[in-house]
């Protein structure tokens, strides 16, 4: 392995370090995977990963612009943030550390040694160009490849091809770029065609046996949600539009792929909804209960294509007439701890909570009132102010439609039941009411516009 990486080098460039060695490689670039590409955050805060590929990659430091290696079939890399005193330096037979008190010299561009500064700089095969040592750096199980300023990306040297990397045993499409963030982690990010990404959303979210209608309403409004997320920049300070978490929506990339799920997407290709000329903000959810909400009433903006309504083809036995906790209650003791996590409320004690003011559809508490007394004794008011910080506030599946106090000895509430139907914050569609939609005969775009008033569907991305 070490002796088929190296060979992959060539040396024009030379740089004189203490230890005499000559650095240097040919240029290299990443091939661009074309338009509509979407960009999802794999992992955050990581301390370092191991990936392989299938062969057909490239690995390149995009600070340069350099390539570093390609890989063959069964490489398998392991990438960390670096962050020490130590010095650095890249040669064909592996990574040198330069010790602290140790000189560093480049060729100047006289042809002279010019001395560097060994806290402020490492050496990479760069055209003799110092970086910091604050880098990412890459090994194989053979041998170390480098350090590098970054971002550091897996590359495809052709876009069309099949070929896939794999990374915490899950397979995906498209590129692979690590980069590292304030702290010295390492965010890892895969980039590819929003289509593809769209394989791994729709089939993570949506069971790929339901009819083919509601797959197809799921795929339209997936890539709506991607693409609101990617043009409101809400994850570009980490340098990716979604996450691969229901943060954003669920991505299991390559290996959560299906074939009907597939189709749902390519039968779809470029078709969003649109109000006043833009993507909507396509939210969805499990189960909305029996009623979808207005989105001023779970969250705090208006928005004019999330409406209540009846959604009475959403039927299922999984998400209605729960109750929390199953058995027994919630201890006021814990609903002062819940609050106090979640919201920073400081309660001595909690002797009542109201459900101040139901949502259009009557289906959800949209104002809990919370009283009782403030640590040193005095009464003390909270209030939850919409659906879903009623129901984050005590990890509920959906905000409550009852709140049922059990009445201890004392005639005092010792503990909260909570009722409710739903699973979600019961904004836009319902997938389960689009699969009785698609069950009753109803095309996606039937689907799409029961659930998302007033918008207008459109082909080519709305372009």
């Amino acid at each position: 392995m070490a002796d088929k990486l190296t060979k992959r080098w060539s040396l024009p460039i030379t740089l004189v370090v203490l230890a005499g060695i000559f650095l240097g490689f040919d240029a290299g670039g990443a091939v661009a995977l074309g338009p509509k590409l979407i960009r999802v955050g794999l992992m955050t805060n990581s301390s370092g990963t191991t990936f392989s590929t299938g062969g057909g990659y490239q690995l390149v430091d995009t600070a340069t612009g350099k390539a570093i290696s390609d890989l063959q079939a069964g490489d398998q890399l392991q990438v960390t943030p670096e962050d020490s005193a130590q010095t650095y330096i890249l040669s064909p037979s592996g990574t040198t550390a330069l010790q602290p008190g140790g000189e560093l010299y480049a060729m100047g561009q006289d042809g002279n040694p010019v001395k560097m500064g060994t806290e402020t700089a490492f050496m990479s095969a760069d055209d003799g160009v110092p970086r910091l040592t604050r880098g990412i750096a890459v090994s194989s199980s053979q041998q170390a490849l480098g350090t590098y300023a970054g971002p550091v990306v897996v590359s495809k040297l052709v876009p069309a091809d099949a070929n896939l990397f794999s990374l915490n045993n899950k397979q995906y499409r498209g590129n692979l770029e690590f980069r590292l963030d304030n702290n010295n982690a390492l965010t890892i990010i895969n980039e590819l065609p929003l289509e593809e990404y769209l394989y791994g959303v729709v089939a993570s979210e949506m069971p790929s046996s339901w009819p083919m209608e509601g797959l197809k309403a799921q795929a339209v409004a997936a890539r709506n949600y991607a693409l609101r997320q990617q043009q409101t920049g809400r994850f570009s300070a980490g340098g990716f539009d979604v996450t691969a978490t229901d943060l954003s929506q669920v991505y299991g990339g390559y290996g959560a792929e299906k074939e009907r799920t597939n189709t749902a997407v390519d039968s779809t290709r470029g078709v969003i909804m649109l109000a006043e000329g833009k993507p909507i903000n396509a939210v969805y959810h499990a189960s909305s209960g029996g009623y979808t909400e207005n989105s001023e009433e779970v969250w705090t903006y208006p928005a004019s294509y999330l409406k209540s309504k009846p959604d009475t083809l959403d039927i299922n036995t999984l998400h209605y007439n729960w109750q929390f906790p199953l058995t027994g209650v919630m201890t006021m003791e814990d609903v002062k701890v819940k609050l106090q996590a979640v919201k920073g409320w400081s309660f001595g004690t909690i002797t009542n909570l109201i459900a101040e003011k139901m949502t259009s559809s009557g289906n959800r508490i949209q104002i809990l009132r919370v009283e009782g007394t403030d640590p040193a004794g005095n009464p003390k008011v909270e209030r939850l102010y919409n659906a879903d910080q009623v129901r984050s506030a005590f990890g509920l599946k959906s905000a409550p439609r009852e709140v049922w106090l059990d009445i201890g000895a004392e005639q005092k509430p010792t503990g909260v039941v909570f009722k409710g139907s739903g699973w979600g914050h019961g904004l836009g569609m319902s997938q389960w009411g689009a699969r009785g939609m698609a069950q009753a005969g109803n095309d996606y775009r039937t689907i799409l516009q029961h659930y998302y008033t007033g918008v207008t569907i459109a082909e080519n991305y709305g372009e």
